[in-house]
């Protein structure tokens, strides 16, 4: 979670719209929309659901791996060992 002032910061967001503003601000901008070619449009919104269907894939394929990688390290029995003990674990990074 962050603030959307940092997330504009960063870049993730293209800029901030005033609360009062955003029914105005949405209006305007799916009315350049509506403007545009249709077929443009459809295949752009094709495009880009496929690319993020990819990215999604990509992050979850990624993430077993790596869940993989840490059910078998030295740190993961280490931390069900000091659960168990009810200690704090002592990780090591192996």
């Amino acid at each position: 979670m962050m603030q959307a002032t940092e997330a504009e910061r960063l870049g993730l967001i293209p800029r901030l719209v005033p609360k009062d503003d955003l029914d105005r601000e949405t209006a305007r901008i799916v009315s350049m929309l509506r403007a545009n070619a249709p077929l443009a449009l459809k295949w752009t919104k094709r495009a880009i659901n496929a690319h993020m269907d990819a990215i999604g894939r990509a992050i979850f394929e990624t993430s077993l791996a790596h869940e993989g990688l840490t059910i078998m390290s030295s740190d993961h029995l280490e931390f069900r060992a000091a659960f168990r003990e009810k200690r704090t674990p002592v990780f090591t990074g192996r």
